[in-house]
């Protein structure tokens, strides 16, 4: 869906802490109506009903109807409508330029290092250029792919949020490129398996080049010896093809 990203992370900024949850749940919800492109209705309008099922403990937040193209009508609490009517105005000015806009595909790996063995060679062929760098800083460690996603980014000035099924969960938003490089903000929130990774930074990346975003160091016991375990972010962005 082309807006669910850019619809979840609005949503999820306006109820997305514990108290803001609660507080979007008990709110009263109001009916608003806006204007939207016509050929994005209905795919604008199936992208909030998929965002609003994933409420405070399952419970739907809201209801986008469409049946008139051109036209949005949502039922949802105010806090809400505030974010759509935002994110909505987003698309609408926006919608002229769409056939220019440029996109690329920012892949992610999440990668464990450690000392010993790891995964075969051949699952870490996509990236051997990045393991063999790091290998070179971190001798005799074995390297783990962990996650890996792919994310949708345009120029639209819209960050696109992905949430893993491993339930990693990064953003994205294409800030300037050219034929030799993209910008790119880039954030993003690990699972705690090792050690929740917080993360946010301005990247420039190369076409098709593999770039090794941060590395963390692991939890471990206070007695033990020798070199820690390291967790990596390699990133790649690349143009989809046609």
């Amino acid at each position: 869906m082309r807006f669910a990203g850019v619809l979840c992370l609005v949503l999820l900024t306006a109820c997305g802490d514990p108290t803001g949850t609660a507080a979007v749940d008990d709110e009263a919800q109001v009916l608003r109506s806006y204007p939207v492109p016509k050929g994005q209705t209905k795919a604008i309008g199936e992208a909030l009903n998929q965002v609003f099922a994933i409420g405070p403990e399952g419970r739907r937040i809201g209801r986008a109807s469409y049946e008139l193209p051109g036209q949005l009508v949502v039922l949802a609490p105010e806090s809400v409508q505030a974010s759509i009517a935002q994110s909505i105005a987003g698309i609408v000015g926006s919608s002229g330029e769409a056939g220019a806009m440029r996109t690329i595909s920012l892949r992610i790996w999440l990668v464990d290092g450690r000392p010993g063995p790891g995964d075969e060679a051949d699952r870490l062929a996509v990236l051997a250029p990045a393991i063999e760098a790091i290998s070179s800083n971190f001798p005799g460690y074995g390297f783990r792919i962990v996650d890996q996603a792919e994310i949708a980014v345009s120029e639209a000035g819209r960050p696109s949020l992905l949430v893993t099924g491993a339930g990693n969960e990064f953003t994205a938003q294409l800030m300037d490129s050219d034929p030799m490089t993209f910008s790119v903000m880039v954030s993003g929130t690990t699972t705690p398996e090792v050690e929740g990774l917080r993360l946010a930074s301005m990247l420039s990346l190369p076409p098709g080049e593999l770039v090794i975003m941060a590395s963390l160091q692991d939890k471990r016991d206070p007695a033990s010896t020798g070199p820690a375990p390291m967790r990596f972010l390699i990133l790649q962005a690349v143009e989809p093809a046609h």
